[in-house]
C-alpha cells in the first residue's frame, strides 16, 4: 500500500469486484475517513450497474475504485464528472469516445468503458461514495466472444503504458471534490451524450 497525506493506494493481484473490496474496508472502519484507491490486476466478479457482469480479464482492463467523501450535493453528478474526464481521456490516445447514459463510455457501438458509483449508507447517512472505473486497455477483438466490446489497444494500435494511465485518473478524481456542479456539467455537456 502506498500512502501520501491525501490518501492511500492498494494493489491487489486479484479481488472479487474492486467496489466491494473497499466496502468491506469501509464496514471495518466507518470513523477513518480515509481515501482509499484500490487497483486490482484482475476482478473474479466485477460487475456493472444492475450486477451485470463486467469482464475483468487478468493484465487486459484497468479495473480501478476510488473510496472517498464528498459533499452530498456532488452525489449525483460523479457519474458525470467522471465520464467526462473518460471521454477526454481517451482523446488523448486519439481515440473519440461518446457518453452513453447512465454510466458508460462507447467508442461506435461498442463499449470501451463502464462506471460503477455506490453510496455507502449506515442507518440514514451516507458513510463514503466509492467509484468504480473498468477501462478495456489491451483486449482483442476475439476476447469479447458475445459481447460488444472494444479496447483503447483495438482503437489506437498502440500500447498503453498502465501506470501513466492509473495517474491520470487518480489525478482527476482527486479533482473532483474541488469542482462546482456547475463546472461539472459545463464539462460534462461538451459530449456527445445517448441514452
Amino acid at each position: 500500500m502506498l500512502k501520501n497525506r491525501k490518501y492511500a493506494i492498494i494493489y491487489k493481484e486479484k479481488v472479487g469486484s474492486s467496489n466491494d473490496y473497499l466496502k468491506e474496508l469501509l464496514a471495518q472502519d466507518f470513523s477513518s475517513q480515509n481515501e482509499i484507491f484500490l487497483i486490482a490486476k484482475e476482478q473474479i466478479k466485477g460487475r456493472g450497474q444492475f450486477a451485470r457482469k463486467w469482464l475483468s480479464e487478468a493484465d487486459k482492463g484497468l479495473y480501478l475504485s476510488y473510496l472517498f467523501y464528498p459533499g452530498l450535493e456532488l452525489l449525483p453528478y460523479i457519474n458525470h464528472w467522471v465520464a467526462a474526464f473518460l471521454v477526454n481521456l481517451l482523446a488523448e490516445y486519439g481515440i473519440k469516445g461518446y457518453i452513453k447514459l447512465p454510466n458508460d463510455i462507447y467508442v461506435a457501438d461498442r463499449k470501451i468503458a463502464g462506471i460503477l458509483t455506490e453510496s455507502v449508507i449506515a442507518g440514514e447517512k451516507v458513510k463514503g461514495v466509492i467509484v468504480g472505473i473498468g477501462l478495456n486497455l489491451y483486449y482483442e477483438r476475439g476476447d469479447f466472444k458475445d459481447i460488444k466490446g472494444t479496447s483503447m489497444f483495438i482503437e489506437s494500435k498502440k500500447l498503453i503504458n498502465k501506470k501513466k494511465l492509473e495517474q491520470q485518473i487518480i489525478n482527476k478524481l482527486i479533482e473532483l471534490k474541488s469542482k462546482t456542479i456547475e463546472e461539472i456539467e459545463i464539462e460534462f455537456k461538451k459530449h456527445k451524450i445517448i441514452t
